[in-house]
């Protein structure tokens, strides 16, 4: 795996963006990852993560898979399955 470059203000990436993530991405080209821990100030409602944070994290994912492997779609996985994203105590 390769750690994919980032734009310093960005609020998903950026490393000077004081409110951002601050997420890492790597790939081998086959596959985008990142670790998300959140944290309480990431919910929407009690104990559920706020729903356009995740979208956000998506979002920088699909980007980053399409650049990595042109011509590939984000949004159908291997198994056409679609796991859910929840936070666990």
């Amino acid at each position: 795996m390769r750690e994919l470059p980032h734009t310093h203000s960005c609020f998903v990436c950026g490393e000077a963006n004081p409110l951002g993530l601050k997420l890492r991405f790597e790939s081998d080209g086959q596959i985008v990852r990142t670790r998300f821990t959140p944290c309480p100030d990431h919910m929407g409602f009690k104990d559920v993560i706020h729903g356009g944070l995740l979208a956000t994290v998506l979002d920088e994912i699909m980007v980053w898979f399409a650049r990595c492997k042109p011509g590939a779609s984000p949004l159908r996985g291997n198994d056409g399955a679609v796991s859910p994203v929840c936070q666990t105590s």
